[in-house]
């Protein structure tokens, strides 16, 4: 039965919070992990589902997202998939990538030289 005084029930809600801490952090957690893990599938499949470069295609965890110009950022992939939906997001200038070709950009200088 709910509390008539605000307090006792801000209290009541308090202690059954420390009861049930790990609890709810786990299921905060895993929800917040499902939206974003979800919101990434949406974004490599309106970005083509494949690195531009080689086709990589098997693992979203090997994808990352690439700006194509970085003078004109127009926010951080992985903040704007906490703040925002799907539709608000403006993909101009964005890029998909493997982790692999997405380091060979950015680091080009490190390149073994090697040709297979």
């Amino acid at each position: 039965m709910p509390y008539k005084d605000r307090e006792k029930q801000k209290e009541a809600y308090r202690r059954w919070y420390l009861k049930h801490k790990r609890e709810q952090i786990a299921r905060v957690h895993k929800d917040r992990r499902f939206i974003m893990r979800s919101k990434k599938m949406q974004l490599i499949t309106m970005l083509g589902g494949r690195c531009v470069r080689c086709g990589y295609a098997k693992n979203a965890a090997a994808l990352s997202f690439h700006h194509s110009n970085p003078k004109v950022k127009n926010g951080n992939p992985s903040a704007l998939l906490r703040d925002r939906t799907i539709k608000s997001i403006n993909l101009d200038g964005w890029m998909l990538l493997c982790h692999n070709c997405h380091a060979e950009i950015h680091h080009p200088e490190l390149s073994l030289g090697v040709k297979f």
